[in-house]
């Protein structure tokens, strides 16, 4: 069955659930690493978990040269970091690790796993049998926050008996571009005790770089050209992510028409987003590619606030019901 729709989750798309965005997760980890306080020219890491176990795998002198030379990158987002960083690789994924693991915590302890556009697509779907779902998600993100509440409100809502949870879920296919957390239980950040642990939890994901064998990539760009709708939640089109996914070298087939491309656009503003479409989406073959994208993007959108900014998106835009099999 073809995918009618193919949805694109960016960083922005689980903020709502107290994850951190690229900047807040490198302040995160910069914060994690600096120094409670000096003592005899040392520095020391009082109440400072992550600093604790990095400094039993690393020297002190590899620890603060990562801190600083992250500090002095100015950068947003630690993957491109470490993309060009490469001699940080292992602190730095580590740091990516646990920064995400108290995240699942936070969530559970604090149960903001609820709500917001996680709660709206649920709605919309389980109405509907799962033979009718015709949707993939891929995701950039390394959090387990949306497989997690789908499987609990699944089991919640039909309870387990009766119900082969695995195989429903199956129908909700969630694939993630560059690695996920392990199989670790969602939010257990106590199963990480020592720093062999958090390295073997950190080999399940990849930076840019790492992605050699592009089977996910190229699972993706098959789907797109065979798709209905593109739809883009809490993505910010960063360039190496947009060249991750195919564009500009994906080529639609000449005799479908381009899917229908959507976007909540929080922090950009309807014309700066319509541009950076326009600068990935260049197809070769339609000498009507001007005419090819006005038609075809729809709903770019600059919304009101950073939290609800994928919810009032898919309320207010999205046809849901091209979610589902005629």
């Amino acid at each position: 069955m073809p995918t009618k729709t193919v949805f694109v989750l960016g960083a922005g798309a689980s903020i709502p659930y107290g994850f951190p965005s690229g900047s807040q997760l490198v302040a995160q980890i910069i914060e994690s690493i600096s120094p409670s306080f000096y003592r005899g020219g040392e520095e020391h890491f009082t109440k400072k978990p992550l600093a604790d176990l990095l400094i039993n795998e690393f020297s002190l002198t590899d620890l603060i040269n990562f801190r600083e030379t992250l500090n002095a990158s100015q950068t947003y987002s630690i993957d491109a970091f470490l993309n060009y960083r490469r001699e940080f690789i292992d602190i730095g994924k580590m740091a990516i690790v646990w920064h995400l693991l108290e995240a699942e915590h936070r969530a559970l302890k604090g149960k903001k796993m609820k709500g917001d556009w996680y709660q709206f697509f649920w709605n919309q779907i389980n109405s509907h049998k799962e033979d009718l779902y015709s949707f993939s998600f891929y995701t950039f993100n390394y959090d387990r926050s949306l497989e997690y509440f789908l499987r609990t409100s699944a089991a919640n809502l039909y309870g387990y008996e009766g119900l082969d949870l695995n195989n429903y879920l199956a129908k909700i296919p969630i694939n993630h571009l560059h690695g996920t957390l392990g199989n670790m239980n969602f939010g257990h950040k106590s199963s990480i005790v020592t720093a062999g642990e958090l390295r073997n939890a950190a080999d399940n994901i990849k930076i840019i770089f790492e992605v050699d064998e592009m089977t996910m990539f190229e699972q993706f760009q098959s789907e797109v050209r065979r798709c209905d709708n593109i739809v883009f939640l809490g993505f910010g089109f960063h360039p190496d992510n947009v060249k991750r996914i195919g564009f500009p070298r994906i080529r639609f087939f000449p005799k479908r028409k381009m899917p229908k491309i959507f976007s909540s656009a929080y922090g950009l503003k309807e014309v700066e987003l319509y541009s950076k479409l326009i600068k990935h989406l260049h197809i070769t073959y339609n000498v009507n590619f001007q005419r090819e994208v006005d038609e075809h993007i729809h709903d770019l959108v600059e919304v009101g606030s950073e939290t609800d900014a994928n919810l009032e998106f898919l309320r207010k835009h999205f046809p849901f019901e091209e979610l589902f099999v005629d």
